[in-house]
């Protein structure tokens, strides 16, 4: 009798657990309204962006009247979801009245907002502006602003409304699970949304009036802790409910990153108008809305079979304004303040590592690695603005001008990581915390210092002050950026350690772990890799006593090729291609540690090459960035134990001195008869944006091309000389001599000039043909590519154009011939580009080729930039028809973005066939080499 009255209780127990007071026809009428409301919000989601174009138009048109592009209005209501709504309203009785009352008053608000939209489109369609010079309209876009802004509130009231009436007739329950779930989707979704009420879309938005970025700082880090609880789940949860649950929080995940790139990206380039924060306040409600919203009423949805009712939540309603009030943007330099770091003693632990802990070493180790990146993704931009500013002084002297540039847009500094790391920090033994966070800090406040320079120097430069005090200026901030660079290494390499002797401090859970056997056996070859590197930049600097030694190197890396498949012992293989095999970087690790090897061994002291690239320490530390730190932090990545990740090392940079510009030299015209090519030397102007053209000047006579077909130039490199090709085109290399054969004259571009300008050449017609495969997801190379593009469209004229063609499962005309200036439309196709899928190479060529003849320009640069990270097989129907449309004068050039300067023989082929150029592309060099192919020809 006691055991079934015990069994009786634990029925009702567990029945009131799952309990329902909410009907299911209660359930049904509220998320009727609150789906209405909902795509009614979704409606208004391009309406402040839809009225930027026509607001700039307004203005342009009162200064200068020309022609104006009507308007669209993009809204309109379907009614269908507010029927629906009144049919299922009476299930709620009394109760519901003014939740009612709210939500159609909403409706009532925005039919408003809807009215005055389509009064914007019959005002442009009747072309009023003609007669009241855009009055009428600038009162509309007022009027629509404040309607809004209106139905944003009313949708805050149904908000309340209806979190009243659920409270009533859904009791929240503790002890049920979903009801627990529930509420922490929901206060998820409330504290996300004070980010969101705090910002605003500027329609003024060549304007920057700035952003809550201050806000957004702190609200990331608040958000860390939210994001934590969440991830730690809710037992009890059944699928598929906890498959939405898991999804929404991948959501929040990708919110809280989309805030982390704002406020990065907030860069002096971004601080010139409100693009920027317009473009994070978009992305922000998108992933809102279309995720965080979604996934929780998907969740909803799915608890259902488990007898929970809840109710939807609302969307984010975009708000904007216009607003012109400029923020200034401060372009103070203050010297970083040094603090010497203190020292500590490192206890052996007594246990493994915790994951919290492990999470703090490593976010100090993710820093550094942001930070050291930043510091040499500015050396080539101050490299090429030493080798202009070299003869700037002599020619500012003998011409009275020079005209010098700076245009590195892309310092971001690592503020969310830096805020990260000192936050996460708290979860280490207190006796560490002081000395690390202290040196976090030096680090961050020399990037800070770089930063502040470069955005002095942009802001010069758009002023043309760069010449100012004889180069004097520009010098120093080169010695200072030099200093600056080195300081950073410096302190890197001590924090590094710091943290490491702090991890290894801990002993392994399972030291014969095969992850722990196996990324501690990289871990020793990348710390003698790491030794030999030092002692090659001690050795070129001009110690000969400090030759590397490659012995060990390669014992070890052989023992590491010897050993995978035990090391490897119970690790599953994917093959290479899973990204996430850990086979691959373990091999790519071993081999190219062999390579480096090689490399160091070949080293020898002399005068190095004038080209920054190509100086042989730059060289090796490619190798070791790129390639070794890369594999071992993969392999770190994925392990399924602790391993701390390593750190990249700084680049070289040596300060070229002022220096005289040697004369241009001239040639003799070589008859076209002759059989046999004469070569003749030419002295080359180090590390300037080289460039020629073909003319036929007599020596000593006027720069006057003779009205002849050019002769055609071939060549190949020598001795890795200069590469001369049909495109007429020089390339330095290594050396400072060009070998000319069959050639009139070579002009090589004056040093200094300003290589941001396209004055005197061929217009473009230039075809993206982009490898989007899974492979080129890497941040060195699709994303990489990218953004250089969005650097070349602001040196690039209104007659240029561009399409963009991509391959991976099947070829794809991404955009259309568009003219560079046309900014809006090509950044928003680029930022669209994701890598995904597998390669069809020959198809993407097919189409490249048929977009660049049918918008062909008759002595324009009509060229084909293929950009790859590997070979694909490509059959002799496509050489043929390459080679077909080079006698046509259409080239294409290959950029390889693979991993080694190993050629690819058929992507060899088919720039040499489509005369054009093969070009190995790394982050330091692609801006200047996608710049010398816009370049390629010029203008007759």
């Amino acid at each position: 009798m006691n055991t079934l009255r015990y069994i009786i209780l634990l029925f009702l127990a567990s029945s009131s657990l799952h309990a329902q007071t909410l009907t299911e026809p209660q359930q049904k009428a509220i998320n009727n309204y609150l789906t209405m409301v909902n795509e009614l919000t979704s409606g208004l989601s391009g309406l402040g962006p839809s009225l930027v174009s026509p607001y700039k138009r307004m203005l342009e048109y009162r200064s200068k009247p020309g022609v104006i592009t009507p308007y669209t209005c993009g809204i309109a209501e379907r009614k269908y979801y507010f029927e629906e709504s009144q049919k299922t309203a009476s299930a709620l009785g009394s109760s519901g009245s003014a939740f009612i009352s709210k939500a159609e008053a909403a409706r009532t608000t925005w039919l408003k907002v809807d009215e005055t939209c389509k009064a914007i489109e019959i005002y442009f369609r009747l072309k009023d502006y003609e007669k009241d010079n855009f009055q009428r309209f600038e009162e509309l876009v007022n009027t629509i602003e404040k309607q809004v802004k209106d139905y944003s509130n009313a949708v805050k009231e149904v908000h309340i409304e209806v979190e009243k009436l659920y409270a009533r007739l859904q009791p929240y329950n503790a002890a049920n699970p979903y009801h627990k779930a529930n509420k922490l989707l929901r206060d998820q979704l409330v504290f996300e949304r004070e980010l969101l009420d705090a910002c605003m879309f500027n329609i003024r938005e060549d304007v920057h009036t700035g952003w809550p970025v201050e806000k957004a700082e702190k609200h990331i880090l608040d958000d860390v802790r939210k994001i934590e609880v969440l991830k730690s789940g809710v037992a009890g949860i059944q699928y598929p409910a906890s498959s939405m649950y898991n999804s929404f929080v991948e959501g929040m995940e990708s919110l809280q990153n989309t805030k982390r790139n704002g406020v990065d990206g907030y860069t002096y380039e971004s601080q010139q108008t409100d693009g920027h924060s317009n473009n994070v306040y978009k992305n922000l409600i998108n992933y809102y809305n279309n995720v965080g919203v979604s996934f929780y009423d998907n969740f909803i949805k799915q608890s259902a079979s488990a007898g929970f009712r809840g109710i939807y939540y609302l969307n984010f309603v975009p708000v904007f304004g216009i607003r012109s009030t400029v923020k200034e943007i401060n372009l103070e330099v203050t010297p970083f303040a040094d603090k010497p770091a203190a020292t500590f003693v490192v206890s052996p632990a007594t246990a493994a590592i915790t994951p919290q802990i492990f999470a703090a070493l490593s976010s100090y180790v993710e820093f550094m690695n942001a930070g050291m990146a930043q510091v040499n993704h500015m050396m080539n931009p101050m490299h090429s603005l030493n080798s202009s500013a070299s003869y700037g002084k002599v020619r500012l002297q003998t011409n009275g001008k020079m005209n010098l540039e700076y245009y590195y847009k892309s310092f971001e500094l690592p503020i969310t990581l830096y805020q990260r790391t000192l936050d996460q920090s708290k979860a280490l033994p207190s006796a560490y915390q002081k000395s690390l966070n202290d040196q976090a800090t030096v680090l961050y406040s020399i990037l800070t210092e770089l930063n502040q320079w470069n955005n002095a120097l942009l802001a010069n430069s758009a002023s043309k002050q760069l010449t100012r005090d004889s180069m004097e200026y520009v010098y120093g901030v080169i010695a200072r950026y030099i200093v600056l660079a080195n300081v950073f290494d410096e302190k890197k390499e001590r924090l590094y350690q710091d943290v490491r002797k702090i991890f290894e401090a801990y002993k392994p859970a399972n030291p014969k772990n095969s992850w722990q056997v196996s990324g501690n056996a990289m871990l020793s070859l990348l710390d003698e890799n790491h030794k030999e590197l030092f002692k090659a930049k001690k050795y070129l600097a001009g110690d000969s006593l400090q030759k590397a030694a490659t012995e060990a190197i390669e014992r070890m890396s052989r023992e590491l090729i010897t050993n995978e498949y035990t090391n490897l012992t119970g690790i599953q293989k994917y093959g290479r291609s899973n990204g996430n095999c850990p086979y691959t970087p373990y091999e790519d690790f071993a081999e190219y540690s062999l390579r480096f090897a090689e490399s160091l061994a070949k080293l020898k002291l002399g005068k190095s090459s004038s080209s920054h690239y190509r100086h042989p320490y730059n060289e090796l530390i490619y190798q070791y960035n790129q390639v070794l730190v890369r594999d071992y932090n993969k392999f770190a990545e994925l392990s399924k134990v602790p391993l701390l990740k390593s750190v990249i090392q700084v680049e070289f940079l040596e300060m070229v001195p002022h220096r005289k510009p040697e004369p241009k030299l001239e040639i003799a015209p070589v008859a076209t008869t002759v059989k046999e090519a004469t070569q003749q030397p030419i002295d080359v102007l180090p590390d300037a944006m080289v460039k020629e053209e073909v003319a036929t000047k007599q020596r000593g006579e006027k720069n006057t091309p003779e009205k002849k077909p050019a002769q055609q130039v071939s060549g190949g490199v020598v001795r890795d000389t200069v590469r001369i090709t049909d495109i007429i085109r020089i390339e330095t290399i290594r050396q400072d001599t060009v070998y000319v054969s069959r050639v009139d004259t070579v002009y090589v571009g004056v040093p200094g000039e300003n290589v941001m300008s396209m004055e005197g050449y061929a217009t473009n017609n230039m075809v993206l043909l982009l490898d989007i495969s899974g492979s080129m997801n890497s941040p060195d190379k699709l994303p990489l590519l990218k953004k250089s593009v969005l650097l070349l469209m602001k040196m690039m004229r209104p007659e240029d154009q561009v399409s963009i063609v991509t391959y991976a499962g099947k070829a794809k005309v991404e955009l259309p011939p568009t003219s560079f200036k046309e900014e809006a439309r090509i950044a928003q196709v680029i930022e669209k580009l994701k890598s995904d899928g597998k390669t069809d190479g020959t198809a993407g060529i097919k189409l490249a080729y048929q977009v660049a003849d049918k918008n062909y320009i008759r002595g324009g640069n009509n060229r084909i930039i293929l950009a790859t990270d590997g070979e694909f097989s490509i059959g002799n129907p496509t050489y043929e028809m390459v080679k077909k449309f080079a006698g046509e004068d259409i080239f294409i050039t290959v950029f390889n973005f693979g991993k080694t300067t190993t050629s690819s023989k058929n992507l060899q082929q088919l720039a040499a066939m489509g005369k054009g150029n093969y070009e190995y592309i790394t982050r330091e060099n692609v801006d200047m080499k996608l710049i010398k192919e816009v370049k390629a020809k010029r203008s007759k």
